[in-house]
């Protein structure tokens, strides 16, 4: 990750942490300008979308960090917890 994408994945983790997960998700967003390859990046969008009620986006951004790296297991159990909760289409 680089380190401006870093910086912005730090601050989404501590609005995360805070519970502003709008926040959070712009944190990330940002990040992910600056590092679009990056799984963790994504999947904590993903985290902070969830969180946030768009389950939808939350799932679109959990499929793109297991494109990225289709050993990211938060990133499945995320999208394999949203498809359970019939949030979103399986």
């Amino acid at each position: 990750m680089n380190k401006i994408a870093a910086t912005f994945n730090r601050a989404g983790k501590r609005y995360y942490k805070a519970g502003k997960y709008t926040e959070a998700v712009d944190a990330f967003m940002t990040g992910i300008a600056y590092d679009p390859k990056n799984a963790s990046l994504r999947y904590n969008l993903a985290a902070a979308l969830f969180k946030s009620g768009d389950y939808s986006s939350s799932a679109l951004e959990a499929e793109k960090a297991l494109a990225i790296d289709p050993d990211y297991e938060k990133a499945r159990d995320l999208l394999d917890s949203l498809r359970a909760m019939w949030l979103v289409d399986k």
